[in-house]
């Protein structure tokens, strides 16, 4: 039993080249992956269950074929030198939990939100570990696989975290090793089924056995030249036994129906009577093996080296079935003399109707033997005269206060409906066009007065100054300037996004108005923006975005961006807008990305824009207080 999918390609094919080249460099194209389980929620941040994991990795990587792996265990290390200056000694898993959470937020203050989908879910109970193989057949992996599940058994499960194999590579061994369990069970099975069938039709026993002998010899002879010509037992192999099976019992069945009729409706001794055996059915069988053997035998012209195999093997099961029948049965006949074909009194049946008896068992027979085999594996538009600028002048005029103090609760829901909610107080404050913005975190737990400092420049040529504060290292870190449509601390909102709120810059987009429609049962245009060159496109990771602004506050209801290819990105909404003190305030923002299906809930709450925020709430040393 052996499978290797590349395999199926001939060796001078571009394909089969990159792969062996590709595997003989680098790591490897063949995945085992290994889920971790924890128990409960945010579990994964705990040091003790990220050395388990690391341990399991140093283990897996001694195997030879194993040329490494990858997991959250990697890049929580790598963030850990990298906020210690990245000296080698701190390329390790920190003893602070809390100290983890945070390296996570550090890391999402700039990267995307599914960037760590791969390896590790929201809720961070799961967790998945990815290993390279550079080769992955079947009789490597019998060795390895056992051995892996063994130590995963023994040295990793607890009652607080567990491992599950899988991955293609723990497929591909699954899969084989049940064909080379149930193989032979299979085809005794479907022969079984053959010699019921071939009694019932015989009313004989004997009869099923003898029409079992085209069918075994066929099958033999099928696994006698896989056998010589390396020709491996797998998944597509595993077919050509039921076509054996199938092709066999047609000419044994035709052969030992023309036999009968023939002893029954002629005179003289056995020779005699089977005279015309050959020249009847035998030419008709002939013509239905040579049709059989040259249609199938085409295919080893073929240039896929799966087609080649099924052709010859074909070839070899219709020759052997056709000789067997018609020198093998006849001479068995004539040794045993058995009673079904020299019946002492009755009427045989018609031709016709032995013809009908013949065709619908073997079809019955083929049926039920690949059975067996398989059960083993809007509205109108309406015009307006306003412009797309003039529309978004007015957009860009509304007051959203010169300050604000709100608590903003983010929940991150990824696309499978899982949910992660943070809580931040945050205060935001305009220095004529500059905004500067702090947030505290609250909560969960593990992430609690984490600080976040951003400076936003009105020259969008100037990069923006960002601080985070990370209480378990009890330091401030001046973090990368993100790009424009870099994602904001993790979410599906683009730091232009947040940076502009509810303002639109004109300087980037043409507009164009496009009509109106309703939105949320309001009335609302519909205007369009273009970036005004490819540079600010990709700056912004939009190539077009739809703006459906209401005229009674001037805010965009609902926003659809496509990326620079065209494709649906993302769709923004303000699903509840309130009046606080005299400013429309969306209270409920929602991000869905269209790529990744991750969406985003921003709720307000506390909203504040009258009171004071002072100055001092914007430097650094505000970040260790933690407001």
């Amino acid at each position: 039993v052996q499978e290797a999918q590349i395999e199926n390609f001939q060796t001078d094919e571009p394909i089969y080249v990159a792969d062996k080249e590709i595997n003989r460099r680098m790591d490897g194209t063949y995945f085992l992956d290994i889920v971790v389980e924890a128990a409960e929620p945010e579990a994964l941040f705990r040091p003790d269950h990220l050395r388990r994991i690391e341990a399991m990795q140093r283990y897996i990587e001694e195997f030879p074929a194993v040329r490494g792996s990858t997991s959250v265990v990697d890049y929580i290390k790598q963030m850990h030198k990298a906020v210690n200056e990245n000296r080698d000694e701190y390329y390790s898993i920190p003893d602070d939990e809390f100290l983890v959470a945070q390296l996570f937020l550090l890391y999402s203050a700039s990267g995307d939100p599914d960037d760590f989908e791969e390896e590790i879910d929201t809720d961070y109970s799961q967790a998945n570990v990815r290993f390279n193989f550079h080769v992955a057949d079947y009789q490597l992996l019998t060795a390895i696989v056992p051995a892996i599940q063994a130590y995963v058994d023994k040295e990793f499960n607890t009652d607080q975290i567990r491992a599950h194999l899988s991955g293609r590579v723990m497929v591909n061994y699954t899969w084989l090793k049940t064909i080379g369990d149930n193989h032979v069970r299979s085809l005794l099975l479907s022969l079984v089924f053959v010699w019921i069938a071939a009694a019932v039709v015989f009313r004989s026993v004997l009869a099923g056995a003898l029409a079992l002998i085209p069918v075994g010899m066929a099958l033999l002879l099928v696994y006698t030249v896989m056998g010589f010509g390396g020709i491996w037992l797998g998944v597509g192999t595993s077919m050509f036994a039921a076509i054996a099976i199938g092709l066999g019992i047609d000419f044994a069945i035709h052969t030992l129906e023309k036999m009968k009729e023939l002893i029954m409706n002629r005179t003289g001794n056995y020779d005699q009577r089977l005279a015309d055996l050959f020249p009847s059915t035998g030419r008709a069988l002939f013509f239905n093996f040579a049709a059989l053997a040259l249609g199938f035998g085409v295919l080893t012209t073929s240039d896929v080296p799966p087609l080649i195999k099924f052709g010859l093997l074909v070839g070899v099961a219709v020759t052997t079935s056709f000789i067997a029948s018609m020198t093998i049965l006849p001479a068995i006949g004539k040794l045993l003399k058995p009673a079904f074909l020299f019946p002492r009194t009755g009427v045989e049946p018609s031709r016709a109707r032995a013809s009908t008896i013949a065709t619908a068992a073997s079809t019955i027979v083929l049926a039920a033997v690949v059975s067996v085999l398989f059960v083993s594996f809007a509205q109108a538009d309406e015009v307006t005269n306003l412009s797309g600028e003039q529309i978004i002048a007015e957009v860009n005029a509304r007051d959203d206060g010169m300050q604000v103090t709100r608590i903003l609760k983010m929940e991150l829901i990824d696309r499978r409906g899982k949910s992660r909610v943070r809580e931040t107080m945050g205060y935001r404050r305009y220095y004529g066009e500059e905004k500067r913005t702090v947030l505290f975190y609250q909560s969960p737990t593990n992430v609690k007065g984490t600080g976040f400092l951003t400076y936003d420049y009105p020259d969008a040529s100037d990069d923006d100054d960002q601080w985070l504060y990370l209480p378990a290292l009890r330091k401030v870190r001046r973090i990368s300037a993100s790009d424009r449509g870099d994602y904001f601390l993790g979410t599906d909102f683009s730091y232009e996004d947040i940076k502009k709120e509810t303002r639109i810059a004109t300087e980037d987009y043409t507009f164009t108005t496009l009509g109106s429609t309703e939105v949320d049962g309001r009335f609302s245009y519909i205007v369009e923006g273009i970036p005004a060159n490819p540079e600010i496109a990709r700056e912004l990771g939009y190539g077009r975005v739809l703006w459906h602004i209401d005229p009674d506050i001037w805010m965009s209801r609902r926003t659809e961006m496509w990326d620079v290819n065209g494709n649906h990105l993302k769709t923004l909404r303000n699903e509840i807008i309130e009046n606080i003190q005299d400013i429309w305030t969306s209270t409920r923002l929602t991000a869905v990305n269209h790529k990744t299906g991750h969406s985003t809930v921003f709720t307000f709450s506390e909203i504040d824009y009258r009171s004071p925020v002072d100055d001092s709430m914007f430097e650094q040393r505000a970040l260790r207080r933690g407001r």
